[in-house]
């Protein structure tokens, strides 16, 4: 019996079947497909992270409302209030996702948000990054 063996996901083994859409999109009506759980996963998260809740047409709840965040005043009080709303929406959004570590850092005199996400694939027990600037 080996312990810490990689589990890989049913849907990884076939690598003629994709499993998602890639980002960001090449050209003009072509999509970059994904083969791995992995990768279809995070493409999943970065494209809820760049969505409102309403833009999706028939899912209307999928999204993380960052955006509106942007020009709140930011307080050690207010970040935490973020870092609690994406883990939660991510909770119930992705739950084969683990977030491992959740880091929220504003850059205020450029009106940005920057967002670093580590989380685990809770099936397979992968970790990958998110880097994201909104």
């Amino acid at each position: 019996m080996s312990f810490g063996a990689k589990q890989i996901s049913k849907l990884d083994l076939n690598n003629r079947k994709y499993i998602g859409i890639g980002l960001p999109f090449n050209k003009e009506g072509i999509f970059t497909q994904t083969f791995i759980t992995r990768d279809a996963i995070r493409n999943n998260l970065i494209n809820f992270f760049l969505t409102n809740n309403g833009d999706r047409y028939m899912n209307y709840s999928f999204g993380s409302n960052l955006r509106r965040e942007l020009f709140e005043n930011m307080s050690t009080t207010k970040i935490e209030d973020i870092k609690s709303g994406i883990r939660d929406r991510i909770q119930s959004s992705f739950r084969e996702v683990r977030v491992d570590k959740l880091t929220v850092s504003p850059d205020e005199k450029k009106q940005r948000l920057n967002i670093d996400i580590i989380f685990s694939i809770t099936d397979s027990g992968e970790r990958s990054r998110i880097n994201i600037t909104l």
